[in-house]
């Protein structure tokens, strides 16, 4: 008998908060006249639902995932669960005026709302945390479309200081109003503290230990803002050009 977990994880996983299930398969080998030398059987079932044993979506990677030559983070095809990943930080945590946040719809994730300058002056969303290790890929693959503002993807680790998660962020190019892809390394993702890049004792990204993904809006610009994101991969080597 092995236990499993679901292949696939993140944006594709069906555990949510309040729920716990477990996956269990059963290999049965026996031998009867008329069969084949061995035959094997499998057997599966769902158990253990609704204890509420966790508190916060757990990423759970397939097994293999570490022969993939990419891995799916989020294709946001279930919005009911992407809804559950996501949270949003706007300025007003500070007093400021601008509005933002994440929906769900026809398998996209669309950032969206108004920034406003008088008092903070940015927005952004990202997952709540999930840890999983990335080791052995390169970086962020990502299918979007951009309204031409200047956009950060933001990667959280278990690095913090104090009670504060040090973000990771990473700008990127993108043409405005059409569906592109968009490929970042790792090594570009630099650590940022209160939107400004940390210049003495930076700690480095560690893609081991991976825990949150997001982006981020910070151009010193007022009004709307509208980011489409399609898909969020993770690859071992850059697309070629």
């Amino acid at each position: 008998m092995a236990a499993t977990v679901p292949p696939g994880f993140i944006g594709n996983s069906p555990w949510m908060p309040g729920r716990c299930e477990i996956s269990i398969i059963f290999r049965l080998n026996f031998q009867k006249p008329g069969d084949d030398p061995i035959m094997t059987k499998y057997f599966r079932f769902i158990s253990l639902l609704g204890l509420g044993l966790f508190t916060a979506p757990a990423a759970f990677a397939d097994p293999d995932a570490g022969d993939q030559a990419s891995l799916v983070l989020h294709d946001f095809e279930n919005a009911a669960e992407a809804g559950l990943q996501w949270k949003t930080v706007n300025d007003n945590v500070m007093g400021g005026r601008s509005k933002g946040g994440p929906s769900f719809g026809k398998g996209v994730l669309t950032f969206s709302g108004s920034t406003n300058t008088n008092g903070g002056g940015f927005s952004s969303i990202r997952t709540k945390p999930a840890p999983v290790d990335l080791s052995g890929y390169a970086g962020i693959l990502m299918r979007l479309k951009s309204d031409g503002r200047s956009y950060t993807t933001s990667i959280r680790t278990n690095v913090s200081r104090g009670s504060w998660k040090t973000p990771f962020r990473a700008s990127f190019d993108a043409p405005a109003n059409e569906w592109a892809t968009v490929f970042i390394p790792f090594q570009d993702f630099k650590a940022n503290m209160f939107g400004n890049r940390m210049k003495r004792n930076a700690p480095n990204l560690e893609v081991n230990q991976f825990e949150s993904i997001g982006f981020h809006l910070y151009d010193k610009k007022d009004g709307p803002f509208k980011l489409e994101v399609d898909w969020i991969k993770v690859v071992k080597e850059a697309p070629k050009k």
